[in-house]
């Protein structure tokens, strides 16, 4: 049972990996963690990855500029709670938030 569920995760992963490097990017708001209506589709079909697989993810909010730092963590919970809402359990999902130089204005799925 164990390794079956090591296969299942691993391939989660792999599916996850390969969507996620091809969705367009999540928009908010200018300034705001509010998502635009433009992100839901992309963020829909992270939910069905994670309806389907078992897999955990961590969405990492990212700001190159230190000042931004709660403006990030508040994107990533963002994403979070729209994962919630659409009946992804909590136990399942990280949130975090990271500002400094080499960052992009983003956030990121990292599957785990």
């Amino acid at each position: 049972a164990a390794e079956r569920r090591a296969e299942e995760a691993l391939k989660a992963k792999f599916e996850l990996d390969a969507m996620l490097s091809k969705l367009p990017l999540i928009q908010f708001e200018q300034n705001q963690a509010k998502l635009r209506d433009t992100s839901y589709q992309a963020l829909d079909s992270i939910v069905a990855i994670l309806q389907q697989f078992s897999v955990e993810m961590t969405v990492e909010g990212q700001s190159p500029n230190p000042k931004c730092k709660d403006l990030a963590n508040n994107r990533a919970h963002a994403c979070v709670d729209y994962f919630k809402a659409k009946g992804i359990d909590s136990s399942r999902l990280t949130a975090k938030g990271s500002a400094g130089p080499g960052l992009k204005m983003c956030v990121l799925f990292v599957p785990r």
